[in-house]
């Protein structure tokens, strides 16, 4: 098909793709669906099973046991949004594989338009992941904060406080966290001091040709 005859958009954007934000975000959702999410909601659920037992031993065992509820579900419904989210990773030549027998430029303009779609959809899921894990494990750390209250028959009532102080903090960096992942608060100021800094690589020099001057220390420079 000749350049002439195509619409302006696919000639002006044929290879155009959505590039990532984080190069690694795809690695990061299956890691924290497959492996982090189904480990802490294993430990809540375990919880919630000791504080069923143990109601005697806490402060507010109906307050414990409905925030571990709220992380258990939060956990849970990443792992699911994550293994939605992994339907939809997939790279340009990925798609491409599947269409072999098609013209180039058709091959060309359906590979674009899965992959948009897909990369839509991927984010879509991908956000609701960190989202739902992020929540999970601040609900957690304030099920841990409130479930290590001291009562009034406990004889270390200063350290159970100082435990408590712990996982409120705890729960407040992480909630932190999961504001500054976001695009548009990571690239503020708060969000550069606590992600990290912008890096200015060194400048670049190409390398020398085989034929030029500086490849040969023993030329005279003279003509």
């Amino acid at each position: 098909m000749d350049n002439a005859n195509q619409p302006p958009e696919v000639s002006a954007s044929q290879f155009r793709y959505d590039v990532p934000y984080y190069y690694g975000g795809p690695k990061a959702i299956e890691s924290i669906s497959s492996i982090a999410a189904p480990l802490l909601a294993g430990g809540a659920f375990a919880f919630i099973g000791i504080v069923l037992q143990q109601q005697d031993a806490l402060r507010y065992p109906g307050v414990v046991l409905l925030i571990s509820l709220a992380a258990l579900l939060a956990l849970i419904f990443a792992v699911q949004c994550g293994y939605w989210a992994r339907q939809h990773s997939v790279m340009p030549w990925e798609i491409e594989q599947w269409w072999p027998d098609l013209p180039q430029q058709a091959r060309l303009q359906r590979v674009r338009a899965d992959w948009w779609q897909e990369r839509a959809d991927y984010l879509v899921w991908a956000r609701r992941a960190r989202l739902l894990f992020g929540a999970g494990v601040t609900l957690v750390w304030l099920a841990l904060c409130v479930a290590t209250l001291p009562i009034a028959a406990d004889r270390e009532f200063i350290l159970r406080w100082i435990a408590a102080s712990f996982c409120l903090v705890a729960s407040i960096l992480e909630a932190v966290w999961l504001m500054v992942s976001s695009k548009s608060i990571r690239s503020s100021i708060l969000g550069r001091a606590l992600s990290g800094p912008l890096v200015t690589p060194p400048p670049f020099t190409p390398p020398a040709s085989p034929g030029s001057d500086q490849s040969n220390p023993h030329r005279s420079g003279r003509s």
